[in-house]
C-alpha cells in the first residue's frame, strides 16, 4: 500500500512550507539584527569618543577642588585675620579705656595725697605751736633742750584734728590701692595688646605681606570678597566637573552594556543563521524525499490514489464476481462440454450408427460454447494477474512498516538523548550538558572570586550564579547575579556600575588563577597583569583594589598593573613609565624604590 507515502508527502510539504516560512521571517530579521548591532556599534563609537573628551574629567576636578580648598584654606586664615584684627582693635580700646581710668585715679590720688600733706603739715604745725605754750624761760626745751626760747611757734589756725589726719591718710591708702589695681590691669591688658599686636602682624606678613593693621584691615575685606567670588566661580566648575564626571562614570557603565548587548544580538544572529542553515538543509532533505516520493506516486494527492482505491476496489469486487460468475459460468460451461462432448460422442456413435443429425447446426453450436469458454478464461487470468500484483504490494508495505516502526523508537531515543544532551527538555532547566559539567567548575571559581571581591567592596557583594533562565526558552547555567548585603537584594550583574563591574571582574579572575592553581596538579601562576580599569574607582574602591592585588604580591606572586592614574603611580613603588617621544617614539624608565 502506498497510502502511508501520500500521508509522509503531505507532511513533508508542510514541513517545507513551514521551513520556507521561517527561513523568510529569519531572513528580516537577521537584517534587523545586524542592523541593530550597527546602530549599537554606532552608539558604543559615539559613547568612546565623549568618554575619551571626558578622559581628564576626574584630574581637571582633583585640581579645582584642590584649588577651591586652597582658596577656602586661605579665606579661613583671613577670616581669622580679620577675627585678630577685630581683637587687636578691642584690645586697643580696652587697653586705651583702662589707661584713661589710670590717669584718672592717679590724678585723684594726687589731689588726696596733696591734701594729705597739706593737712599733715598743719596738724605737725598746730602741734609745735601746743608745745610752744608750754615754754617757760630759764627751762630747757623738750625737744632741743635750749634754755632761751627767742622765736615760738605759733599754733596754726584750721588745723586738723588727729582723727581727721588718719581719716584722710585712709582715703590716701584707699584711693592708691585703686591707683595700683587700674595700673596693674592696664598693664596686664598692655602686655595683652602687645602680644595680640605681635601675633596680628605675624599673621599679616604670613598672609598679605608687610602691611599695618589698618591697611590690612582693608586689603583682607577686599580679598575675601575676591575669594568669594572666586570660590563660586570654582564651585560652579566643580559641578560641571563632577556632572562630566558622573556622564563618564555612566558612560562607562554603558559601553559594557552595549557591548554585551553586541554580543547577545550576535549571538542571537548566529543562532538565526544556525537555525536557517538547519532549515536549509532540512529543505534539502526534504525536497529529495519530495521527489522520490512524487516519482514513486501516481497520483497528485492521496484523495486521488483513495479514489482510484475505490474505484479499483470497485473494479476488483466487481471482476471478483464476475469471475466468480464465470468460475461459476465455466463450470457449467464445462459441464455442458462434457454434456456436448457426451452428445457429440452420441452423435457420432449415432452417425455411425447412421441416425438423422443437422451437422452444420452441432457446428456452430460447438463454435458458440467454445468462444463463450475463451472469453471466460481471458477474463480469469486477467483477475488472477491483478490479484498477485495487489497481494506482493501488500506484504511490501508490511514488511517496510516493521522496519519504520524499528526507525521511530531509535529514533525517538537518540532524539531524547540529543535534547538532555543540548538542554531542549520541555518543562525543565534548558542547560547543555556542556554547560552543566562547565557550571561545576564555575561555581568554584565564584566561591574564591567572593573571598577578593568582598575585600574590595567592604563585604557589599557576593556573586552567585544565576540557577532560572532570563527567559523560557533561553538556555541557563552560566549568568551571573550580585547580592547586595547592604539592601539584601538580588540582581543582575549587568546593573553594577562600571567602578563596580571592574571588582568584579578582576574578584573573578583572581577566582579563576586560584582556582587553577588549587586544582591543575601543582601549575602555579606566579604572574599576573591587570590592564586599566583603575580610572572607574572611587578613592575608597581603588584602596580596597590594592589591598586585594597587594595580597597576592605579598604571596611571592607578581602583579603587574598598566594603568594612567595618577594615584597608583604614587602607590607603587617600582614601575616601568613609558614616555611619548615627540619624534614619535616612546622611551621606557624603570623607576625602583
Amino acid at each position: 500500500m502506498l497510502l502511508p507515502d501520500y500521508e509522509e508527502l503531505s507532511e513533508k510539504e508542510e514541513t517545507l512550507e513551514k521551513n520556507e516560512a521561517f527561513i523568510e521571517k529569519a531572513k528580516k530579521t537577521v537584517s534587523d539584527t545586524e542592523n541593530d548591532i550597527s546602530k549599537t556599534e554606532e552608539e558604543i563609537t559615539s559613547l568612546t569618543n565623549e568618554a575619551k573628551a571626558l578622559e581628564h574629567t576626574g584630574e581637571e576636578r582633583l585640581q579645582l577642588k584642590n584649588e577651591k580648598d586652597t582658596l577656602l584654606e586661605r579665606s579661613s586664615k583671613l577670616n581669622a585675620l580679620q577675627g585678630g584684627l577685630s581683637s587687636l582693635e578691642q584690645a586697643e580700646e580696652e587697653y586705651r579705656s583702662a589707661l584713661e581710668i589710670y590717669k584718672e585715679k592717679q590724678a585723684l590720688a594726687n589731689e588726696k595725697e596733696y591734701a594729705y600733706k597739706t593737712q599733715s603739715k598743719l596738724y605737725f604745725d598746730s602741734q609745735a605751736g601746743i608745745l610752744a605754750d608750754t615754754l617757760e624761760d630759764g627751762k630747757p626745751c623738750p625737744v632741743c633742750g635750749s634754755l632761751s626760747h627767742p622765736s615760738i611757734a605759733k599754733k596754726p589756725e584750721n588745723a586738723p584734728e588727729k582723727e581727721e589726719l588718719e581719716e584722710l591718710q585712709k582715703e590716701v591708702d584707699k584711693v592708691n590701692d585703686s591707683v595700683s589695681s587700674a595700673r596693674e590691669h592696664a598693664g596686664k591688658l598692655k602686655g595683652t595688646l602687645e602680644e595680640r599686636r605681635d601675633s596680628v602682624s605675624a599673621e599679616i606678613n604670613a598672609l598679605l605681606g608687610d602691611y599695618t593693621p589698618t591697611e590690612a584691615k582693608l586689603l583682607t575685606v577686599s580679598s575675601l570678597t575676591e575669594i568669594s567670588q572666586s570660590i563660586k566661580e570654582l564651585s560652579d566648575k566643580i559641578i560641571e566637573a563632577e556632572r562630566k564626571a558622573k556622564r563618564r562614570e555612566e558612560i562607562e557603565g554603558l559601553i559594557p552594556n552595549k557591548r554585551r548587548d553586541i554580543e547577545l544580538l550576535r549571538s542571537r544572529l548566529l543562532e538565526i543563521q544556525d537555525g536557517v542553515k538547519t532549515k536549509a538543509v532540512e529543505n534539502a532533505t526534504i525536497e529529495k524525499r519530495i521527489s522520490e516520493l512524487r516519482t514513486r506516486l501516481i497520483f497528485e494527492t492521496p484523495e486521488q490514489a483513495n479514489g482510484e482505491i475505490a474505484t479499483l476496489t470497485a473494479a476488483a469486487d466487481k471482476i471478483t464476481k464476475e469471475l466468480n460468475e464465470a468460475q461459476e459460468r465455466l463450470n457449467k460451461s464445462r459441464e455442458r462440454l462434457a454434456s456436448l462432448k457426451a452428445a457429440k460422442e452420441e452423435i457420432v456413435k449415432r452417425l455411425k450408427d447412421g441416425a438423422d443429425i443437422n451437422p452444420e447446426a452441432e457446428a456452430q453450436r460447438q463454435a458458440e460454447l467454445e468462444k463463450e469458454l475463451g472469453v471466460l478464461e481471458g477474463m480469469s487470468k486477467v483477475i488472477h494477474s491483478r490479484i498477485t500484483t495487489n497481494t506482493a504490494l501488500l506484504e511490501n508495505v508490511k514488511a517496510k512498516s516493521v522496519n519504520l516502526v524499528k526507525v521511530e523508537k531509535r529514533y525517538a531515543w537518540v532524539k531524547e538523548l540529543s535534547n538532555t544532551a543540548n538542554g531542549q527538555i520541555t518543562g525543565k532547566t534548558k542547560i547543555m550538558l556542556e554547560t552543566y559539567i562547565q557550571t561545576h567548575y564555575f561555581d568554584k571559581i565564584i566561591n574564591r572570586a567572593n573571598k577578593r571581591l568582598r575585600i574590595m567592596t567592604d563585604n557589599q557583594y557576593d556573586l552567585v550564579r544565576r540557577t532560572e533562565p532570563a527567559s523560557k526558552s533561553g538556555q541557563s547555567g552560566l549568568e551571573l547575579d550580585v547580592i547586595d548585603h547592604y539592601n539584601g537584594t538580588k540582581r543582575s550583574v549587568g546593573s553594577l556600575s562600571g567602578g563596580e563591574s571592574f571588582k568584579a571582574s578582576l574578584a573573578l579572575a583572581l577566582g579563576l588563577s586560584d582556582e587553577i592553581q588549587s586544582s591543575a596538579g601543582g601549575i602555579r601562576l606566579d604572574t599576573m597583569f591587570v590592564d586599566e580599569g583603575f580610572g572607574s574607582l572611587d578613592e575608597e574602591s581603588l584602596e580596597a583594589a590594592m589591598k586585594a592585588l597587594r595580597s597576592l604580591a605579598d604571596g611571592e606572586r607578581l602583579v603587574g598593573i598598566i594603568s594612567h592614574v595618577a594615584e597608583l603611580k604614587r602607590s607603587i613603588g617600582n614601575k616601568i613609565v613609558v614616555t611619548k617621544d615627540k619624534s614619535g617614539g616612546s622611551r621606557a624608565e624603570i623607576i625602583i624604590e
